[in-house]
């Protein structure tokens, strides 16, 4: 499936060739370097053979970091860490997480009135963290930055001149005064969505317009970005009047992503030794196919797999996720945090609606993997993540889940983070699914 883009700023671009000397200005919170951002983002990696340079780069850089995010949205990021270890990603899923307040409202009413005071969606995109526009971009921005330095940017950035990408450009220039321009495009990239999976080969070197290949660029004569990155038929990007435009690192050859379309010239026969769908040489039978844009693309490996949120024991809590497969050998992972609050019965449980497919649940109590237990229920199996979580999963099922334990004793609190994948959708088919779970 083809991975979810933002409309990438020109602020990307620049962040990496900004000249700065090699002292940065104190920051504004004059935040240490031995806080506990900088332990979690310099213990990133360590699961990696290969972790991208982002991973280092943001390590290095976290006390300049710290000095310019919220401390709410810090929290947000190392509570991120201790369960997914994924900096770039984490610092993207946190955005979400943070809501709006009067000082973010303030900026969305000062950026619409200045630029586009005849829009009354403005104010709106800029609030919504999930809207694909440079306005919520902006606002995307906005939500990580302390009051000090979100107060400097707005002052310095936004009116007549710093619409749109000029925008970008100009926080870019001022955050580069706390922080490095390398970190800064690492930390660009988490806000536009562009970055790469933390152990993925393709190493991101904190400048996006720089990475991978670019295609064609239309030119629509706005700065308004489109909900999603189009292809036309020859590959070719249209992402409005955007002057840079960065696509999967991971892409070769005009890919499109980890899901998409593969080659069926006849060079290379696919085969899947586990659904026995496929045999060597069936090419046409075998090929992934390109689906239409899933949101929470990328999600094709734990360390990618989409945050749904938190939500406690009462079954009332759960809710549903949407997705689609890309073909046989595509797989879709979400996680969510379940507390075991009090007066309920904690009992991870998730369906899909297309029995076909195969549901796997795993779990790691926040009290450490160490003391997490489960017993896979009649008619699973239990099985082991990547990650090394215990789980249990279902194929041709009409839903499971099974009671944890966390530590020796049922009266323990059983509050865990709580890992799903769906798999094995037909071969050389776009499988669209619901995912209903609760804790």
């Amino acid at each position: 499936m083809m991975k979810r883009r933002w409309f990438v700023p020109t602020m990307f671009a620049i962040a990496g060739s900004v000249t700065v000397l090699s002292c940065q200005e104190s920051s504004p919170s004059g935040a240490s370097s031995e806080s506990g951002l900088c332990s979690v983002l310099m213990s990133a990696g360590s699961m990696c053979e290969a972790p991208t340079s982002c991973t280092a780069t943001l390590a290095r850089d976290c006390g300049g970091l710290q000095g310019v995010f919220s401390p709410a949205y810090v929290a947000l990021v190392e509570d991120c860490m201790t369960s997914l270890g994924d900096p770039q990603r984490c610092l993207d899923l946190a955005i979400e997480r943070i809501p709006n307040d009067p000082g973010i409202e303030a900026f969305a009413e000062s950026l619409c009135l200045a630029c586009e005071p005849d829009n009354a969606a403005c104010a709106g995109d800029v609030l919504s963290p999930t809207v694909a526009s440079p306005r919520s971009r902006a606002g995307r921005l906005a939500r990580t930055l302390d009051p000090e330095t979100l107060a400097e940017v707005q002052t310095a950035c936004v009116g007549m001149n710093g619409c749109g990408d000029a925008f970008d450009a100009c926080a870019a220039s001022v955050l580069t005064r706390w922080v490095p321009p390398e970190s800064m495009g690492c930390f660009a990239e988490s806000i536009a969505g562009t970055y790469v999976a933390m152990c993925e080969s393709g190493v991101a070197d904190g400048s996006a317009a720089e990475i991978g290949d670019t295609g064609d660029l239309g030119d629509s004569g706005s700065n308004e970005a489109t909900a999603a990155t189009s292809e036309s038929d020859d590959g070719a990007l249209s992402q409005g009047s955007a002057e840079a435009a960065a696509v999967d690192p991971t892409d070769t050859g005009g890919s499109t992503g980890s899901d998409a379309a593969t080659d069926t010239s006849g060079e290379t026969g696919l085969s899947s030794d586990e659904t026995g769908d496929c045999l060597d040489g069936e090419t046409e039978a075998c090929a992934e196919p390109i689906c239409d844009v899933d949101v929470d693309e990328p999600n094709d490996t734990e360390q990618q797999a989409a945050f749904l949120g938190a939500i406690g024991d009462d079954d009332d809590d759960g809710s549903q996720a949407r997705g689609q497969l890309g073909g046989s050998e595509d797989i879709d992972w979400y996680f969510y945090e379940g507390s075991d609050d009090f007066l309920s019965t904690t009992d991870p449980f998730a369906q899909s609606n297309v029995r076909e497919l195969e549901v796997c649940i795993y779990l790691e109590c926040v009290a450490g993997i160490a003391i997490t237990q489960i017993d896979c229920p009649q008619g699973t199996t239990p099985r082991t993540s990547p990650a090394g979580r215990p789980g249990c999963c279902a194929q041709n099922s009409e839903g499971f889940g099974f009671d944890p334990t966390c530590g020796s004793s049922s009266l323990n609190d059983d509050s865990s983070v709580v890992f799903m994948s769906v798999a094995r959708g037909p071969a050389g088919v776009c499988q669209p699914y619901s995912l209903t779970y609760h804790f």
